[in-house]
C-alpha cells in the first residue's frame, strides 16, 4: 500500500484501483489540555459492499524506538528517478517497462522527444513570424465583421 497518509490523493487512487477505500473514525476525544491528541481508527473497506478488510486497531501499535535501530546522524541520498514520458510517473533508472502504465520506457521517451521537437519547431516558426511583423511595423487596422446572427466574427485585413 502506498504511503501512510490517509489523506494522500495518490494513496486514495491506488486503493481505488484495488477496489478499496479508507475512512477515519474517531475513537476518543482529545483531553482538555494544550496539545492533547485524540485517538482515531483508520478503516479500510471494499468499495463494492463496504466490508471492512483492515483497521488500524488490528495493526501492531508503534513502540518506543529501539536505540540500536535509530536513524543515522546523516540522511541517505535518495535514489535518482526518471519520468515515464507516457504517464509522467516517477520510475527507477533500471525500468524498461513503466510499472504504472505499462508503456515501454524507451519508446515513450522517443515519442516524447519527437513531439517536443515538433512543438519547438512550431514555436520557432511563430517567433519568426512575430519578428517579421514587428520589423514591418504597424499596418492597416483590422476590423471585425459580425454576422446578422451575431454568432460569428470574421477578421478581415483592411
Amino acid at each position: 500500500m502506498p504511503g501512510n497518509n490517509p489523506y494522500c490523493h495518490y494513496r486514495a487512487l491506488e486503493l481505488d484501483k484495488q477496489g478499496l477505500r479508507e475512512r477515519v473514525e474517531k475513537i476518543r476525544d482529545a483531553a482538555k489540555t494544550s496539545f492533547a491528541v485524540g485517538e482515531f481508527e483508520l478503516i479500510t473497506e471494499r468499495v463494492a459492499d463496504g466490508v471492512v478488510v483492515a483497521t488500524s486497531a488490528s495493526q501492531p501499535r508503534p513502540r518506543r524506538p529501539d536505540p540500536s535501530t535509530a536513524s543515522p546522524a546523516e540522511g541517505r541520498i535518495p535514489p535518482r528517478l526518471h519520468l515515464c514520458r507516457a504517464c509522467n510517473a516517477y520510475i527507477s533508472l533500471d525500468e524498461s517497462t513503466c510499472p504504472h502504465c505499462g508503456a515501454d520506457i524507451q519508446t515513450a521517451a522517443l515519442t516524447y522527444e519527437e513531439e517536443r521537437r515538433r512543438r519547438a519547431g512550431v514555436i520557432d516558426k511563430i517567433e519568426q513570424q512575430l519578428a517579421a511583423l514587428r520589423q514591418r511595423g504597424p499596418g492597416p487596422a483590422r476590423s471585425l465583421d459580425v454576422s446578422s446572427a451575431g454568432t460569428e466574427a470574421v477578421a478581415q485585413s483592411g
